[in-house]
């Protein structure tokens, strides 16, 4: 009998074999969907890895449950992708599986419970919870799990269900939930019958008592004939209702037919032709193309403004003229919105959208349409995960924004670097990769001017437009003089004040969303914080809540000190909504709006606000570090950053490189268009040595001077980091554990094992953390290393004391 290798959408390292019919095992690929049993009474989607004609396993093997595919809907080089992925980030296939796929492509079964008898005289001996249970089944086929934790009120049923089951009055049975359902829709025409009736001139003698059928006939005629008509618009533009179709189609004058639609909204507007590129454009384009004919990544590292986005045009439209895909990844969800108009502008319906933002449905159909090859979809738009789409030709991957910390996934595994992963898919497919920014990631300037990397350098702003004009004011000297207005120097007062009297709009700068980063007692100190996390609850006024950032806990505004009783609670901290709240005060007459986590969570939302800003309904937009992300508005002439010094003294080695970045990114979206824009940069260090590179726009100097500490300290380019993290509830048991892999770990690679130690926020969500953080050195073998981790980790894995411990590794963190 013939078998399958299959991966399971789970942590665990091994491939499963299943036993296949002979014809099975003739029909299926790698690639391919099946269901499979999985434990007990579980059903889950696997994709096949391998068919095995004459291999037989030494374990006893289940049969699949099913096929759910007649061709491969994972192409080979993805599979190869897939198992880098998974070799270079120390985790699963299963793992890369999950991140792969859309959600709704992985089946998975809902666990029912069914009731054996319903004789409520044999129910005399069950407990109170048993019974309310048995009363339920009574009144309907089946329950989920979730049903019965809604009729119970409480999360923990199992145990009442075992012991139904043991009991012999329910048993368990899985039900397979398909989550993608095309998109399907009733379409209405004429009969022929119809027509013909028409042309004898009888068809309106026999609608005469039915004026609503009548008019609805005439709208018909008045169509092509042999065109189909949404019933739903047709109803709208009718004004009749679906009796009226039904009884027409009854009486054979309308035939209906059901079609499915693309749930993705094609381009309906005229396509133009590329803009005209500058000399200097023109002489960076010829460049990247001189880079790429080496074989090398390309970093174009031009000023912000500079037009990188119509040289990423330019370029894409080479390739599509070659029948080439091309993936373009943006950082943050939000730049998709204007990228895309600009690039349909150009390319139609050829662009394509792949984010999480979208519905299940939405990316089902865009991952089947890029893995046809469909002309619809030949330019991809979308964050780091559209790297797993099954592309057939791909030919060019352009990464905006490259410098961004977001292109790294954090949780869950595999925690990936979207610059790194594009670089090996690149590799894989033959293809190209460009990565633009005006403040390069230290490690990929660094391997640029190692000649790794490619260097292209665009100077100068598009159109002679000059870089704005940073001041830097001293908050410390302003409060002295007592010239801050709630939060606001008086400079930055007059600057916003001038900026809306020439009808100009303004974008201010605070890393912190809520209102106040915590509320304090001023009697005693005590500060409320998170019961599940070593963190203060931040106040968000419009919610009057205190919320927690790590674990999501909120818990009301209490009107008394919880330690001392008393009830003088002060507000610390500045976050978006208090700036938010401040500006209407102290302008009015000024529409503000707020760009932060809690004010972009619909699917629109980020959408929304661009439009706004674009159409000048709002004059001052406050945000957090979405506001850095290459954001294209053209009447902002003022940039506000209210506090620098929360971005500076972060205790990290990438601390300054990542203020210099934000800094210089904020103030990269002030006078983009005529005027010369202006940056207002508030601080209590007014002299560092980082704000005057910031001022001078001096990134070489920034970057030696970091780059000599790196050096100086081991750290990236000059090694590789990985960083193990060790939770569990009880602190004593994460330290043990913690130091146990130190230990080990060090017998071979000390002294480059750093720690443990416990992290800035050492709990989260109950759980106590431990961090370790390996430095490989450029010349010691990252692989050879990798494996002694992974036989580590497999050793920690088996230790009984550790059992209940959870471990995660993150190669390359940041």
């Amino acid at each position: 009998m013939p078998f399958i290798d299959v991966i399971i959408p789970l942590p665990i390292k091994q491939r499963f074999t299943y036993r296949v019919r002979e014809a099975e095992a003739n029909f299926l690929s790698p690639g391919m969907r099946v269901v499979v049993p999985f434990g007990r009474n579980k059903l889950l989607t696997a994709l096949v890895y391998g068919v095995l004609l004459d291999e037989r396993p030494k374990y006893q093997t289940k049969e699949i449950d099913q096929i759910l595919d007649h061709e491969p809907i994972v192409t080979t080089d993805q599979l190869k992708f897939w198992q880098w992925m998974s070799e270079y980030y120390l985790c699963t296939m299963g793992e890369v599986m999950r991140a792969a796929l859309p959600g709704s492509l992985l089946l998975e079964s809902e666990t029912y419970i069914v009731a054996l008898q319903t004789d409520s005289e044999q129910w005399s001996e069950l407990s109170d919870q048993e019974f309310l249970l048995m009363e339920a089944l009574s009144a309907q086929p089946h329950l989920s799990i979730q049903d019965i934790r809604d009729i119970l009120s409480k999360n923990a049923v199992m145990g009442v269900v075992q012991a139904l089951i043991e009991k012999g009055f329910v048993s368990i049975q899985e039900h397979l939930k398909d989550k993608y359902k095309p998109l399907k829709r009733k379409f209405v025409k004429l009969h022929p019958d119809a027509l013909e009736l028409a042309l004898n001139n009888e068809l309106f003698n026999e609608l005469n008592r039915a004026p609503k059928q009548r008019e609805l006939m005439t709208f018909m005629l008045s169509r092509p004939h042999d065109e189909f008509i949404l019933q739903s618009e047709l109803i709208q533009a009718t004004k009749t209702n679906a009796a009226v179709i039904s009884a027409l189609i009854k009486k054979s004058r309308l035939i209906v037919e059901e079609q499915i639609l693309d749930r993705i909204p094609k381009f309906k507007g005229a396509v133009e032709s590329l803009s005209v590129l500058s000399e200097d454009q023109k002489k960076a384009l010829q460049a990247v193309n001189n880079v790429f004919d080496s074989g090398r990544p390309c970093l174009l590292h031009g000023v912000t403004s500079s037009g990188k986005t119509r040289l990423y045009i330019h370029l894409m439209k080479d390739y599509l003229d070659q029948g080439k895909q091309v993936l373009l990844i943006v950082p943050e969800i939000a730049l998709t919105t204007q990228l895309i108009g600009r690039l349909q502008k150009f390319f139609g319906s050829e662009v394509g959208v792949y984010h999480s933002r979208q519905s299940p449905a939405e990316r089902v159909e865009l991952y089947r349409r890029v893995k046809d090859g469909s002309a619809e979809g030949r330019i991809i738009v979308g964050a780091r995960s559209s790297l797993f789409l099954p592309f057939n030709n791909l030919g060019l991957i352009v990464l905006d924004e490259s410098h961004e910390p977001s292109l790294k996934q954090h949780s869950p595994s595999p925690r990936y670097h979207g610059r790194d992963a594009a670089i090996m898919l690149a590799h894989q497919y033959g293809a190209q990769v460009l990565m633009g920014s005006a403040t390069p990631s230290l490690e990929s300037y660094f391997n640029a001017k190692k000649n790794k990397f490619g260097l292209v350098e665009l100077t100068q702003r598009f159109g002679g437009i000059e870089l704005p004009d940073i001041q830097v004011i001293d908050l410390g000297e302003q409060y002295k003089k007592k010239l801050i207005k709630h939060h606001f120097s008086s400079p930055l007062i007059e600057a916003i004040e001038q900026a809306l009297n020439k009808n100009e709009q303004v974008l201010l700068f605070q890393n912190r969303r809520g209102f106040s980063a915590l509320i304090e007692c001023l009697r005693c100190g005590h500060v409320p914080g998170c019961p599940d996390c070593d963190v203060s609850l931040t106040y968000h006024s419009h919610q009057q809540v205190l919320r927690c950032h790590y674990c999501g806990h909120q818990s009301g505004v209490p009107a008394l000190c919880s330690a001392c009783g008393g009830n003088e609670l002060d507000r610390v901290g500045l976050g978006t909504q208090q700036i938010e709240e401040a500006l209407v005060e102290l302008f009015p007459q000024a529409s503000v709006a707020r760009m932060d986590q809690d004010t972009t969570k619909g699917k629109y939302a980020f959408a929304s606000l661009i439009d706004q800003m674009n159409q000048g309904t709002i004059d001052i937009l406050v945000g957090t570090q979405m506001l850095a992300k290459g954001l294209d508005f053209e009447r902002v002439t003022l940039v506000g950053i209210l506090n620098a010094d929360q971005l500076m003294n972060f205790p990290d080695f990438r601390a300054h490189e990542r203020a210099y970045q934000l800094m210089s990114q904020v103030s990269g979206r002030a006078g983009r268009r005529q005027a010369r824009g202006k940056v207002i940069i508030q601080t209590y260090q007014p002299d560092h040595p980082l704000l005057k590179q910031v001022v001078t726009g001096d990134y070489q100097n920034m970057f030696e001077q970091q780059n000599k500490q790196r050096s100086q300290f081991l750290y990236p380019p000059y090694s590789r980091l990985i960083r193990i993290t060790v939770k569990h509830r009880a602190l004593p048991v994460s330290q043990n554990a913690a130091r146990w892999m130190a230990q080990v770990l060090s017998q071979q690679m000390a002294p480059n094992v750093l720690g443990p130690v416990a992290p800035l926020v050492g709990r989260v969500r109950n759980q106590y953390l431990q961090q370790l953080m390996i430095k490989i050195p450029v010349h010691q073998s990252l692989s050879n290393s990798k494996l002694f981790i992974e036989k580590v980790r497999q050793k920690f894995l088996s230790q009984k004391a550790f059992s209940q411990v959870s471990l995660t590794i993150d190669v390359d963190p940041i």
